[in-house]
């Protein structure tokens, strides 16, 4: 719910409705947003994009807010990568949402990186999960 309404208030500019002596608080864009969310809201600016971001993709999906609330905002946020790569439809949300209902929020983000792998899309790094490499630095302590 809190998504869907800041995805309003970010679409509409609506945050420059709260005025002072006859002038917006804030101003017209990302910037007055920000601001709204944590001075008016009291919302992270971060965890508002995500909310909108989470309302948009699951909006599209016709996921209901009662299938996000039972996964929780940072498993459906885990999710939204498939959403980018075009991995993640209406005739596989609910086996995903379900994944993300029984398992724990780093299981899912393995499996949400093995299907981007698998598919061939590009994941942070670009490593497939298997692949590690790890590196040593040495440095002198004014430099650490």
């Amino acid at each position: 719910v809190l998504g869907g309404l800041l995805a309003y208030i970010k679409r509409n500019d609506s945050h420059l409705d709260i005025q002072s002596k006859g002038n917006s608080v804030y101003v017209k864009g990302l910037k007055g947003f920000n601001e709204f969310v944590m001075d008016y809201l009291g919302v992270n600016k971060v965890r508002a994009h995500w909310l909108v971001r989470i309302y948009e993709t699951f909006s599209q999906l016709n996921v209901t807010e009662k299938q996000i609330e039972e996964v929780g905002w940072t498993k459906a946020r885990e999710l939204l990568p498939l959403a980018g790569a075009d991995l993640l439809t209406e005739e596989n949300v609910d086996e995903w949402l379900i994944m993300a209902a029984d398992g724990t929020t780093n299981e899912l983000h393995e499996e949400v990186k093995k299907k981007l792998v698998d598919s061939g899309a590009k994941t942070h790094g670009n490593k497939k999960n298997n692949e590690q490499t790890n590196r040593k630095f040495v440095f002198f302590d004014h430099q650490a």
